[in-house]
């Protein structure tokens, strides 16, 4: 039996039948572009020009960008105090989260933004709070007559985040919504393989662009500071507390081993050699007890003094800024081209709606 398979008329058939009604189609709506050519090629003009205008008439955006880097901390005196772990509560190991995603966390945080919009910035020869500069640039006052917490919104500069008002959170959630949000203002991302970190300001105003940058990464270092500062002080607090122990354990073990040895100054017996033996090893012990914890003092206290934010930058904003603008070229040819689009599917619908109909 053959293994060569026929070819079925009929397939050959239903194929070129397809074929045909395929080149028909084309010819048909060919034949619908020519018929309305000119109304789809005003209407392409006018998309067209709405594309220009809207190019022309859209405000350039300035980035102001910032790169910096977090330089790596030494562990070497930190891992010094190990031999003391038990005695602070825990361990002086990092959190395990990546410095990198958390200080990205960090950068889109309301504290962050909040503390940042509540900073001092000269913006167009005006020195304010920028969040007053960003209520006028976007001319929210107006905006926000209508609503009655909005509207009694004020800021100074004697405003702190974690104090303000009801109508002054509620305004200042909605601008850090502006910066930090979904479609915000503020671009923030970093490389894992060389740990650069880049942070940006898209805005019209370039001073407002350049200040609100600036104050982001202020705010940051400072942050990191201050929670440097707190951790290394709250471990000498408790390390404080333990070296006054050790020492009162000592000069009460000292005390009694001067009395003990005061009072067989008569008869020595066996019992007090034995009592006066173990009160001189537990002062032995208490002594090199209280020689690491100072030592560990002492250098919570050095690492204490000379802390310093770890952070270096690269790259900072400053004046005057390329700004970004739309392409006339671009907008006009999509204006162009969608509204023509659109137009040729609107005679198609309409011829489709009367073959429908009859």
């Amino acid at each position: 039996m053959s293994n060569i398979e026929q070819t079925n008329p009929a397939n050959l058939e239903s194929d070129e039948i397809s074929l045909k009604e395929l080149i028909l189609k084309v010819k048909h709506l060919w034949k619908l572009f020519i018929s309305n050519i000119k109304t789809i090629l005003l209407i392409s003009l006018i998309g067209g020009a709405l594309g220009l205008v809207y190019a022309w008439m859209s405000k350039p955006v300035y980035e102001a960008k910032m790169t910096f880097v977090m330089r790596a901390e030494s562990n070497n005196m930190l891992s010094s105090l190990s031999g003391l772990s038990s005695l602070l509560g825990g361990g002086t190991s990092a959190a395990s989260a990546s410095p990198m995603d958390r200080i990205i966390e960090l950068l889109g945080s309301d504290r962050i933004v909040g503390e940042a919009l509540l900073s001092e910035a000269n913006i167009e020869g005006r020195k304010d709070l920028i969040i007053n500069h960003l209520i006028v640039i976007e001319g929210l006052k107006e905006k926000w007559e209508k609503d009655t917490v909005l509207n009694k919104a004020a800021f100074n500069t004697s405003d702190r985040f974690e104090t303000l008002g009801y109508a002054q959170r509620k305004a200042i959630k909605n601008l850090i919504e502006f910066v930090a949000g979904k479609k915000g203002i503020l671009s923030k991302s970093f490389d894992k393989k060389s740990g650069v970190i880049n942070m940006a300001v898209f805005h019209s105003n370039e001073d407002f662009s350049i200040g609100l940058t600036n104050a982001m990464y202020n705010q940051l270092v400072d942050f990191y500071s201050k929670e440097a500062v707190s951790t290394i002080s709250s471990k000498m607090e408790v390390l404080q507390n333990k070296v006054d122990s050790i020492k009162n354990a000592l000069g009460y073990t000292q005390s009694a081993s001067a009395k003990q040895m005061d009072q067989g100054l008569g008869i020595l017996l066996q019992q007090d050699k034995v009592q006066q033996k173990n009160l001189s090893i537990k002062e032995n012990i208490l002594i090199m007890m209280y020689g690491e914890a100072q030592k560990n003092l002492e250098q919570l206290s050095f690492i204490q003094a000379t802390t310093s934010p770890s952070f270096s930058i690269i790259d900072q904003p400053f004046s005057p800024i390329m700004p970004q603008t739309k392409s006339k070229l671009t907008y006009g040819f999509m204006g162009v081209f969608l509204f023509g689009f659109f137009c040729f599917l609107y005679f198609i619908a309409k011829r489709l709606f009367k073959m429908l109909l009859n």
